[in-house]
């Protein structure tokens, strides 16, 4: 239980999905290894303790009895009672209660790390599939209709840009969602700490902050809103009055 509160405690700071797949990947990887590497261990203790009858007594020409051998050949029979196969084999009645036991707790532990890696790579692919799924249709539209070149790139751009806008405006849901649970400092430290970076590229929004903090907290979190653009939109054109100031993120 501690254990599992440190490590939703860790993922809580990782603010990526697919990073956060990626550490669960990890971590179910270490907890073979670590089954690997313990029942190894194991498997060696068992056949040092079945004297000369053993199979650590049988592989002494080998060097079966002196690390980095004793090890090695240990974890590789360990790793092969989920796939594979081992010129270990157990030769006495202890060695084959052992075996017999490790080849069903291994049986358990491999079928749970599949399982578990086939949920991750779902996930990832699900996340994928959303994000391609326009593209792929409008391709398939395009093609099966026979669509000029020029006009077939023009319509992909703008499916794209879709895409990048629908997913910044549910982040700008969530965003306000979060905003409406937290009283107003940490709702303008938050706000802040996102959007400053934006406005701090430029001397003389960073001189605002040097001079005048709470001033410059307002601006960020009062005055700076978020907006997109399509492809190829004319935001400032020659001849035209400046109403407003904008920020490429």
């Amino acid at each position: 239980a501690k254990f599992d509160q440190l490590l939703s405690s860790a993922l809580e700071r990782i603010n990526s999905m697919i990073a956060v797949l990626m550490v669960r990947i990890s971590l179910y990887l270490a907890a073979v290894l670590l089954w690997i590497h313990v029942s190894g261990c194991a498997w060696y203790w068992v056949g040092r303790n079945s004297h000369e009858d053993g199979w650590v007594a049988k592989g002494l020409n080998e060097g079966y009895d002196r690390l980095p051998v004793s090890y090695l050949v240990s974890v590789h029979w360990a790793a092969t009672q989920m796939q594979g196969s081992s010129d270990v084999y157990p030769a006495v009645a202890l060695e084959r209660a052992f075996a017999l036991a490790h080849v069903v707790i291994s049986v358990v532990v491999l079928a749970m790390f599949v399982s578990k890696l086939t949920t991750v790579m779902h996930t990832i692919e699900d996340i994928k599939a959303k994000a391609s799924r326009q593209v792929s249709s409008a391709r398939a539209y395009l093609q099966i209709h026979h669509i000029s070149a020029e006009l077939s790139m023009n319509v992909r751009k703008y499916v794209e840009w879709k895409q990048t806008v629908d997913s910044k405006r549910q982040h700008d849901a969530h965003e306000s969602e979060v905003l409406q649970m937290l009283p107003i400092d940490l709702r303008r430290a938050l706000l802040d700490e996102s959007r400053s970076p934006i406005i701090l590229r430029h001397p003389v929004f960073h001189a605002c902050r040097e001079v005048n903090m709470r001033f410059f907290q307002r601006l960020v979190c009062d005055a700076l809103l978020p907006t997109s653009h399509p492809p190829d939109d004319n935001i400032f054109s020659y001849g035209m009055v400046c109403t407003r100031m904008t920020f490429v993120a």
